[in-house]
């Protein structure tokens, strides 16, 4: 599967953002933590962007 991520740092914490409003990404848990583990890309925190959903 292939996405397009943004890695983010500041103040000490690094974020992986992923941008979900025009294509929609599901990861499992297993990927999660892949991408999350600082062996791999690694991060603090794992961030989607939503769309806002329509009232």
């Amino acid at each position: 599967m292939e996405f397009r991520a943004f890695k983010m740092d500041g103040l000490g914490n690094d974020f992986i953002i992923i941008d979900n409003r025009e294509k929609i990404i599901n990861l499992t848990k297993d990927q999660i933590i892949k991408i999350c583990d600082r062996n791999f890309i690694g991060c603090d925190q794992l961030i989607f962007i939503k769309k806002k959903p329509k009232l």
